[in-house]
């Protein structure tokens, strides 16, 4: 059987420029436009590292039953979430 996942792709404005930043140092780059991140995991959720509008995305996602969020520049924002312009 295969595994199918629902992904929520959100735009890179919902985290600063400094969070960006921390998920290249981290490894979660995907591409020039953004990130995929697993939303169902308590590890990123727990970590005092994580920065707090990162983890208030991941609920978000996980929220609406989606597996992985792409944080892509040219996504959606949506209201409920913070946005920064950078």
């Amino acid at each position: 059987m295969c595994e199918i996942h629902k992904i929520l792709v959100l735009s890179t404005a919902h985290i600063t420029e400094e969070t960006s930043e921390w998920l290249i140092e981290e490894g979660y780059t995907n591409d020039e436009y953004g990130f995929w991140l697993y939303c169902k995991s308590d590890s990123m959720l727990k970590s005092p590292e994580v920065p707090s509008e990162l983890k208030k995305v991941l609920i978000f996602a996980a929220s609406k039953d989606c597996a992985y969020v792409k944080l892509d520049r040219d996504g959606d924002t949506v209201s409920g979430l913070n946005t920064f312009d950078w």
